[in-house]
């Protein structure tokens, strides 16, 4: 066959499939091939393994989400943690440490938005992608084997023809001449014979292996097919990556703008309001699916991790490769090598053959090659052409007027069908290099290679694993917003604050044992007693009648 050489890929697990295929499962399989077989007590032990990553993600923002609803109802105004359930600040110190932590948080979530897109959507459109390529290569692949399958399917039916005449004629060559071997020098009868028994030899190629070779053809077509319907479906364009980012970044965006302004001490009721009413909401939603999604994409990562690091213990194979998990599959189907071993090259059965072939091309060519009968075939066109070529020579030498008259009969037609079955073997030459071609580990092997080591356990693992991290971050961010709401509105901060903070200023610029310093400054001693007078009767008034403060904005 070909080259070997062209087309060997290694296969190097990357460490994000390492990390992910050695999440805990507490004591359940991670055998991808479990999903495959008929009991259902080994998909259930897979799947529940499976889930346990899922399962604390959206327990544990699930516990997030009830103690907010805790704090809004529990929290009362005006106390240390009230920020907690919506209010406003009441402490600047406080108010000032929660901002920073706001403008970090939503600068990290705009930046994890952008992340998301390009590292986690990418990858997996490119995984769609080459999974796309890949399925048209198969269709290239169908249709010229399609192409085959129907010459030969016209020149088996022809030869068939033939062999029945040549049948027909042994024994009984020249009924009107039993010496014509002595006249003309040559054995009609025996060249006739070698002939018609290697047609046979190709009848039974036609009979066992082309009605085997259709079927697997039209299988394999309704499974692109299947595939191309699939892509379709789950195809990520353009514009539904702007669905996620657009909401993510605007969102956040005006809510930064919001915290700027509180910071600042600017307040704008309608913006108050559009922060509380429409902006809040819309990112309690964007968090919702960020949340489902940090405990739906898990799942599929550690899948598809345990799918490129199945364990095959076959020599050629490499250990912890997708190339085990496939073969497991086989298996766990019903495909078993020993249907091959079992039965001889011109019987063999379906799933036998499909066993062997597979694990030719997943093994990078190094077993047994399952398409050997395709140089027997060649071998055999060869042979029967060389018995057709003596005959059609004989048939010339002595020339059909002379075999009409020696044995009273008509070999017109038996010239032409000797000279189309001359024609046929040709064309069945060509097929079989063309057959040769098509099955080539240098045509086959680099599309499982695309297929498997580059779509689906390099693009789709990056992909899953970026789109993973990237909602998690987007999840537990969106929930720090949340926690820290009050950061977008203006302080309510009340007078006995201002006025403690008002008096320690002026003590702290002031020092009143210095006299000059207290004619300088225009404050006397007088004032500052007053003020701490003041002070302290607005102290004990708050004790009886606590200030009002700003009730909360939106949710």
């Amino acid at each position: 066959m070909s080259d070997l050489t062209v087309f060997k890929t290694p296969y190097n697990e990357s460490t994000t499939t390492a990390a992910m295929r050695n999440v805990p499962r507490f004591g359940h399989t991670n055998d991808f091939s479990s999903l495959f077989t008929d009991d259902d007590s080994q998909v259930e032990d897979y799947a529940v393994g499976l889930i346990f990553m899922s399962a604390f993600m959206m327990g544990a923002f699930t516990l997030w989400m009830f103690l907010l609803l805790i704090f809004k109802c529990c929290c009362r105004r005006g106390g240390t943690a009230s920020f907690l359930s919506g209010n406003r600040f009441q402490n600047p110190t406080t108010a000032y440490r929660i901002r920073v932590i706001y403008v970090n948080v939503v600068l990290l979530f705009i930046v994890f938005t952008i992340l998301l897109v390009m590292n986690g959507l990418t990858n997996l459109q490119d995984t769609l992608q080459t999974l796309s390529n890949t399925n048209q290569e198969v269709d290239s692949v169908l249709t010229d084997a399609q192409t085959i399958t129907s010459s030969l399917r016209k020149i088996s039916q022809s030869s068939e023809t033939i062999r029945d005449v040549l049948v027909q004629n042994l024994g009984n060559f020249c009924p009107g001449d039993p010496d014509l071997t002595d006249k003309t020098g040559f054995d009609f009868d025996l060249i006739a014979t070698e002939a018609v028994q290697m047609l046979n030899l190709l009848g039974d190629f036609f009979t066992n292996r082309l009605v085997t070779v259709e079927d697997a053809i039209d299988s394999t077509r309704q499974t692109t097919v299947q595939v191309d319907e699939q892509i379709e479906q789950i195809e990520i364009n353009d514009w539904q990556s702007l669905l996620i980012i657009i909401p993510n970044v605007l969102i956040p965006s005006f809510l930064l703008v919001g915290c700027t302004m509180a910071w600042c001490r600017v307040s704008n009721v309608c913006y108050d309001f559009t922060l509380a009413w429409l902006l809040t909401p819309l990112l309690i939603l964007s968090n919702i699916f960020s949340i489902i999604m940090c405990a739906f994409i898990p799942a599929l990562a550690v899948a598809n991790a345990d799918f490129c690091s199945g364990q095959n213990p076959e020599e050629g194979f490499v250990s912890e490769s997708p190339d085990g998990t496939v073969m497991n599959i086989l298996a766990a189907q019903g495909f078993d090598r020993e249907d091959i071993t079992m039965s001889d090259s011109t019987n063999i059965s379906d799933s036998g053959f499909v066993f062997e072939a597979v694990r030719f091309y997943i093994s990078q060519c190094k077993a047994s090659d399952p398409f050997s009968f395709i140089q027997d075939y060649q071998g055999e066109i060869s042979l029967a052409a060389v018995q057709v070529t003596q005959l059609k020579e004989a048939l010339n030498a002595v020339t059909v007027p002379t075999l009409n008259l020696f044995c009273d009969k008509d070999f017109t037609q038996f010239q032409a069908l000797v000279n189309n079955m001359s024609d046929n073997l040709r064309i069945l030459e060509t097929n079989a290099e063309a057959a040769l071609s098509l099955v080539g580990c240098d045509r086959i092997t680099p599309i499982y290679n695309n297929a498997v080591y580059g779509g689906t356990c390099t693009y789709s693992i990056d992909g899953i694993t970026w789109t993973f991290a990237s909602f998690l971050v987007l999840a537990f961010m969106g929930m720090m917003m949340l926690t820290f709401r009050s950061s977008v509105y203006e302080d309510n901060v009340n007078e006995e604050l201002k006025i403690g903070e008002l008096g320690e200023n002026y003590t702290r610029s002031v020092d009143i044992s210095d006299d000059q310093g207290i004619e300088e400054s225009g404050i006397t001693k007088t004032n500052i007693d007053a003020t701490s007078t003041s002070i302290e009767a607005r102290a004990e008034m708050e004790e009886t009648h606590p200030a009002p403060t700003a009730p909360p904005i939106g949710p």
